[in-house]
């Protein structure tokens, strides 16, 4: 019979995700909830979640103020293979997989009246995969702090936006190739 341990974790990508010109892709920080499933001595699953919501208000000019919003949602899951370089630490390697959902929504609001007189929202998705190697040390049975390199692909796709404007530049997609580095800790019940 196999044991299964269920835990949970939380990570940070301590790094500017450089997706777009204006570096808004996904913010730096941004925390990310883990879900290690370890199944047997070798296999864990573990699914993630990371969210982050900004507010920026500003003048724009002498007659009005713009008001923005954004965020960022991260949902994907990894599989490993992992073994125990000896009684306190734990090594994986494996792919983690999912989506990136961004959007921002920006208001122009006059000063006098209160009233919005132009607004932009977009949405873009992206999907992406990675190789990851990471490794856990085990502070306690119930309890590690780890550190992964991943070397990741995202795909973006096409911006959907709203405005009553056009937008340039028009139907961008891009892909971009890059490594990372995650540190996080988990507890396991």
């Amino acid at each position: 019979q196999e044991r299964i341990t269920i835990g949970l974790g939380v990570g940070l990508n301590t790094a500017i995700f450089l997706g777009d010109a204006k570096t808004e892709f996904q913010p730096a920080g941004v925390a990310t909830w883990y879900v290690p499933i370890q199944i047997g001595a070798h296999l864990r699953v573990e699914p993630e979640i990371g969210y982050a919501h900004t507010y920026t208000f500003y003048e724009d000019n002498s007659t009005r103020d713009a008001e923005v919003n954004r965020s960022f949602l991260r949902i994907g899951t990894g599989v490993f293979y992992a073994w125990k370089a000896d009684s306190t630490l734990r090594i994986y390697a494996g792919v983690r997989t999912g989506i990136l959902s961004t959007s921002l929504e920006q208001n122009y609001i006059v000063r006098l009246s209160g009233q919005v007189s132009d607004e932009y929202k977009e949405n873009q998705a992206s999907f992406y995969y990675a190789g990851a190697i990471g490794g856990e040390w085990l502070a306690t049975q119930h309890f590690s702090i780890g550190a992964e390199l991943q070397f990741a692909h995202y795909a973006v796709g096409i911006v959907e936006s709203r405005t009553p404007t056009l937008v340039y530049p028009r139907n961008q997609q891009y892909s971009v190739f890059t490594t990372q580095a995650l540190i996080g800790i988990r507890f396991y019940f």
